[in-house]
C-alpha cells in the first residue's frame, strides 16, 4: 500500500514519525543532569536556527550529487545516529554537535525553501508595506514563547511541588484544550473585533505573570494547562491577517519568512531568558510577561491593519 502513495505522502510521513520525540516532557531534566545551565538549554535553540543556514549550501551539494530521495535517506540516518549518541552525551558540547547533525533533515524534506532567499523575502515584506510590517511585528514580539514554556515545565513542577509524573500528563490535557483553542478561536474576533487578537496575545502573558508568583500543586498545573493551551489562541487569527495582504502567488514564500524571522527571535530569546531563568524562573515568567505585554501594545493592531490592501 505504502507504493501507491505519491512522494508528498510519503515525505509528510516521513516527517511526522521522524518529529515524534516523546521524550519531551523530560528533556530539560535530561539536561539538567548532564550539567547543562538553562543559558546552554536555551542557546540550543539559536545554534539549529544558524544551522539551518550554514547548511543550505552542503546540504545542497549533496542533493545534487546523490539525488533527492538519497539525501533524504543520508539525513534520516544522521537524526538516528544522533538520538543514540543523544543518549550518551556527557556535556554541553556533545548535544552542540548532536543538534547540528540532527537539523538537516529539515532542509531535505522542504528544499523549495531556501534559508537565504526567505529572509531576503522577509525584510522586503518589512520595508515595502507598512500595514504588513505592523502586523509582522505584532506576530514576533507577542510570540509567547511556547518552547520555553515546555523547557521550564519541570523546574516549575518542582517549585509547585507536583509529581512528575504529571509532565506528560498535562501536556496531553493542554494539547487537547489547545485544539479546541483553534478551533473557536474566532470567536473571539467575533466578540471583540480587532481587539480579539489583543486578547489573545494577552492571556499567556497573563498567565506568565500568575505562574511568575503562585507556586501550588493543584493551582500551578492548571496555570500550564491553561497557558500552553491558549498560546494557541492567536495562530488562527494572525493567519487571517496575513492572508489579507498576501497574495496566494507569493503566501508560501511570505509565511516562511515570517517563520524564519519568529525562529530568529526566539533563539536570541534563548540566550536571554536562559541566562535570567538561571538567576530566578519566577523572574524569568515575569520577564516574559511583561515582553509580550509590551510588544501587544506596542504594536497593537486596529482596523486598518486588517484592511483588503494586498502585498504585490
Amino acid at each position: 500500500m505504502f507504493k501507491k502513495w505519491d512522494n508528498i505522502s510519503k515525505i509528510s510521513l516521513i516527517y511526522f514519525f521522524s518529529s515524534l520525540y516523546f521524550y519531551l516532557p523530560v528533556l530539560t531534566i535530561y539536561y539538567q543532569q548532564k550539567g547543562l545551565s538553562f543559558l546552554e538549554i536555551g542557546s540550543l535553540w539559536g545554534i539549529v536556527t544558524f544551522t539551518v543556514f550554514l547548511a543550505e549550501v552542503p546540504t545542497g551539494l549533496l542533493a545534487d550529487r546523490f539525488g533527492r530521495k538519497k539525501s533524504i535517506i543520508f539525513a534520516l540516518l544522521f537524526q538516528v545516529v544522533g538520538e543514540i549518541l543523544f543518549l550518551f552525551a556527557g556535556n554541553y558540547l556533545h548535544f552542540v554537535l548532536i543538534n547540528i547533525m540532527k537539523e538537516p533533515k529539515n532542509k531535505y524534506l522542504h528544499p523549495e525553501q531556501s534559508p537565504i532567499t526567505i529572509l531576503k523575502v522577509s525584510l522586503h515584506l518589512i520595508t515595502s508595506n507598512p500595514l504588513l510590517r505592523r502586523i509582522i511585528l505584532f506576530g514576533l514580539f507577542t510570540t509567547p514563547f511556547l518552547a520555553f514554556l515546555n523547557t521550564f515545565q519541570p523546574p516549575y513542577f518542582e517549585l509547585s511541588n507536583i509529581s512528575l509524573s504529571w509532565l506528560g500528563i498535562s501536556r496531553a490535557v493542554a494539547g487537547i484544550i489547545a485544539i479546541v483553542f483553534l478551533r473557536y478561536a474566532y470567536k473571539m474576533e467575533n466578540l471583540f473585533k480587532e481587539n480579539g487578537v489583543l486578547i489573545a496575545t494577552l492571556i499567556p502573558a497573563f498567565f506568565y505573570f500568575l505562574m511568575s508568583f503562585i507556586f501550588h500543586p493543584i493551582i500551578g498545573t492548571m496555570l500550564f494547562i491553561l497557558n500552553y493551551s491558549s498560546q494557541r489562541l492567536q495562530e488562527p487569527l494572525l493567519a487571517d491577517y496575513y492572508n489579507i495582504h498576501i497574495t496566494s502567488d507569493v503566501r508560501a514564500t511570505t509565511l516562511s519568512a515570517i517563520n524564519m524571522l519568529s525562529s530568529i527571535y526566539v533563539a536570541i530569546m534563548g540566550l536571554i531568558v536562559g541566562a535570567i531563568a538561571d538567576l530566578s524562573l519566577p523572574l524569568t515568567f515575569l520577564f516574559i510577561g511583561i515582553v509580550i505585554l509590551i510588544g501587544s501594545l506596542a504594536f497593537r493592531l486596529n482596523k486598518n491593519h486588517v484592511s483588503s490592501q494586498l502585498v504585490k
